[in-house]
């Protein structure tokens, strides 16, 4: 009788142990969030992930230069042509200067190429019309003086006894 006894108390004891440990890890169990939102601290709590960061697997991740996310993203989205984002972290890309453009996903922008212009801040650099002709880093085209013409983006002195119409062509 005496050893039922002691294995009923020993067996009260350890069954009582598993249920404080089954108790003590169940409450302890870290949340699964679902992407756009991570696991914020001891709360046990999905907190919406922050803007200019992606947020996946329960964890916040800053996006790359080049790239933005507006708040709860679960991924960053390139910056498009004509913009820029020249630091981690960003929520928004900023337009490159009227002169300048970008590629998608650059963290810079560069200047327009001879030929070409862009007129205002955010464009695209754009062919000069026909008979104009740029500088790098143009906002607009201009036409050669006269006695001079177009030719590969270049103003050229028009040939021995030859002349340039109007619009340099």
């Amino acid at each position: 009788m005496k050893y039922l006894i002691m294995f009923l108390i020993v067996f009260l004891i350890l069954n009582e142990i598993n249920l404080i440990n089954s108790q003590f890890t169940a409450a302890y169990v870290p949340v699964k969030c679902e992407d756009g939102y991570y696991y914020k601290g001891p709360g046990r709590i999905c907190s919406i992930c922050e803007a200019g960061k992606y947020c996946q697997n329960n964890l916040m991740y800053n996006c790359r230069k080049g790239t933005y996310s507006p708040e709860g993203s679960s991924g960053c989205v390139l910056c498009p042509r004509g913009t820029y984002s020249n630091k981690e972290g960003s929520s928004s890309c900023d337009k490159c200067p009227a002169g300048y453009s970008s590629f998608p996903g650059r963290e810079e922008c560069y200047k327009c190429p001879q030929g070409t212009y862009s007129p205002n801040m955010g464009s695209l650099c754009l062919n000069c019309p026909p008979g104009t002709i740029s500088d790098k880093g143009a906002t607009s085209c201009y036409k050669c003086p006269s006695g001079r013409i177009v030719d590969k983006g270049i103003c050229k002195l028009c040939d021995n006894g030859k002349y340039a119409s109007p619009d340099g062509i």
